[in-house]
């Protein structure tokens, strides 16, 4: 059996863990936003709607997402595989580029 002070040592652990607010647990987070030099009122699909339109078809986490010549470029990782996907600001249409 553990000594007593080791079992106090993880107690107080416990404890600690426990009262730790939820925040503090890893959730999903929303992609990273970075400034634009470009108007994003001014496109028809909004950074929103690009994330969703590659939701729907991609697997993955969004790590970035930022607005570059009438494009959403999208960063993402699926497993560990850290791959960049366009989305045509103005149609929605997905692309993917040649790296």
């Amino acid at each position: 059996m553990p000594s007593k002070p080791l079992l106090n040592i993880l107690l107080c652990l416990c404890l600690a863990a426990a009262a730790l607010p939820s925040a503090a647990i890893a959730q999903p987070r929303e992609p990273e936003r970075q400034d634009s030099a470009e108007d994003e009122q001014s496109v028809p699909v909004s950074r929103r709607q690009a994330s969703e339109i590659v939701r729907q078809r991609y697997q993955g986490r969004i790590l970035n997402i930022r607005l570059e010549d009438g494009y959403w470029r999208l960063r993402l990782d699926n497993g560990g595989v850290v791959f960049n996907l366009l989305v045509d600001a103005r149609t929605g249409e997905i692309i993917v580029p040649e790296e």
